[in-house]
């Protein structure tokens, strides 16, 4: 699965299936312990239940969190085919969270920010991958203090080369650290097939699954001994927006992934 993030889809699939990222329930996990790390003790989850994508991220969050002392104030839900946030907004301002934290999607992600900030709330929001790309930019000043996680730094030097070996390709620059992955999918596969020596498909799956280390374009990435078969270990990197620039802050794999079915 080149950039799909469900946690349990090798499981579900079976021994030969593969994703490309670190999965849901990491980038859940690193939110929770990104916002405790900030003093962000008190938070406002605001989730969904139409995918996967939405409610395991969002479970999972609430569920490191509560284990790391924090506490989550509300919980909300959002649809795809929400444009109007205004009285949902108006309750989270009355709960007076430290930080919201989502996975909301465009269009109503945008729409969502302003609303927020019109009614009051200056806090941290902090995202999923959801919140890449240059469309986020449509929210305006409502940007600013807003963090999210995703794949990788697009200035860190490995990223960068590969971005602009992109643009050079294509004459489109990339939009959105989740292009990294597609690079991460060609060195992986390119590793598998050199440690299998073959391109039997039992011993390709073996190599894939042993695979320990590799540097990939957003940075090391290993399926050996991960905490959820057939889903990598590589670190999740957290990016604020600042005056409509993204400004990478930190990056980590989580210190304890809640694998919730």
């Amino acid at each position: 699965m080149a950039c799909g993030s469900g946690w349990t889809f090798p499981s579900i699939v079976g021994n030969y299936a593969f994703i490309n990222v670190f999965g849901t329930a990491a980038l859940g996990a690193a939110q929770a312990e990104y916002a405790m790390k900030k003093g962000w003790k008190k938070a406002y989850n605001f989730s969904s239940k139409d995918y996967f994508y939405g409610k395991n991220i969002g479970d999972t969050f609430a569920a490191r969190y509560k284990q790391l002392g924090g506490k989550v104030v509300g919980t909300g839900y959002y649809k795809f085919s929400d444009v109007d946030f205004r009285a949902l907004v108006t309750q989270i301002v009355q709960l007076k969270p430290d930080v919201v934290t989502s996975t909301i999607v465009l269009p109503g992600s945008t729409t969502f920010l302003k609303q927020l900030r019109s009614a009051g709330y200056k806090g941290p929001v902090l995202g999923a991958d959801s919140f890449d790309g240059s469309a986020m930019l449509g929210a305006g000043p409502a940007l600013n203090n807003v963090y999210f996680t995703t794949h990788a730094c697009p200035t860190g030097p490995k990223t960068a080369a590969f971005f602009a070996a992109v643009k050079k390709s294509t004459g489109k620059a990339p939009d959105g650290a989740i292009v990294s992955t597609g690079g991460d999918l060609g060195l992986l596969i390119q590793a598998a097939l050199l440690k299998a020596g073959s391109t039997d498909p039992t011993k390709v799956r073996d190599a894939f699954a042993a695979l320990k280390n590799v540097q990939g374009v957003s940075g090391v990435i290993s399926y050996a001994g991960t905490p959820q078969k057939g889903v990598p270990r590589k670190n999740v990197f957290i990016i604020r927006y600042v005056n409509g620039k993204q400004v990478c802050q930190t990056s980590f794999y989580p210190t304890k992934v809640n694998s919730l079915k």
